[in-house]
């Protein structure tokens, strides 16, 4: 998005840029004695110019396959979540554009985007006598934009719980008057075991943030949330 073939065959950036909304989705493992993994979103640049939409939710979303689940009597483990690495998405449209369709008399701003990457999480198991799996992971991210949604994948409970996906090497950017207001970023929870302890939750490392305002003026509490996982 935002690229063209100018010349040769390496893409480079043009300046008409997708103005609508973007999702790309890998795909889901199958079900099965052993589920088959999540699949993968791996070397993803997106370059836009999309407003937020108040109806759409977040308006470009790249999404990571969930783990098939672990079924039947003789099953053994379930599928690891997909992971998401090495994405780079910027959303070039100025903040607080006026909306020019608001009622007359009234000073309405466009809503801005929201971007959202998540990994997969690890499919299901029932019953004892399967493993769970390990969440997907999110590692190599950059992103420039108004709202910010990162979510590494949940590990899967079972005979023995899958870890959760951690997030390695964010980097949240600026560009002008391009920057983050809100940013939600979660490490995957372990899954639980029947037998045994249970795992381990993932990470958040490598986190860095050019100017943004993810702080209210004055001190309070923050808008931004930070969470690694709960084990």
């Amino acid at each position: 998005m935002g690229f063209r073939k100018l010349s040769g065959n390496v893409p480079q950036r043009n300046s008409d840029f997708l103005h609508d909304n973007v999702s790309l989705h890998a795909g889901d493992g199958g079900n099965g004695k052993v589920g088959g993994a999540g699949g993968v979103n791996s070397i993803v640049r997106l370059v836009l110019n999309t407003t937020g939409d108040a109806v759409a939710g977040p308006e470009i979303s790249v999404i990571s396959g969930k783990g098939g689940d672990a079924v039947g009597a003789a099953a053994v483990r379930a599928g690891a979540g997909g992971v998401a690495r090495d994405i780079q998405i910027f959303d070039l449209a100025q903040q607080d554009q006026v909306d020019p369709n608001g009622p007359p008399n009234v000073v309405t701003l466009l809503p801005n985007a929201t971007l959202q990457v998540t990994a997969g999480s690890g499919g299901s198991t029932v019953g004892t006598s399967a493993n769970g799996a390990a969440g997907g992971a999110v590692s190599s991210l950059q992103l420039l934009g108004s709202n910010l949604i990162v979510d590494a994948g949940t590990g899967s409970s079972g005979k023995i719980g899958g870890v959760g996906g951690s997030i390695t090497t964010l980097k949240i950017l600026q560009d002008g008057n391009i920057f983050a207001r809100t940013a939600s970023i979660h490490a995957g929870s372990g899954g639980d075991s029947a037998l045994g302890s249970g795992t381990r939750g993932g990470n958040v490392t490598g986190l860095s943030t050019d100017d943004c305002r993810l702080w209210r003026p004055g001190g309070e509490q923050p808008w931004e949330r930070l969470y690694a996982g709960r084990r």
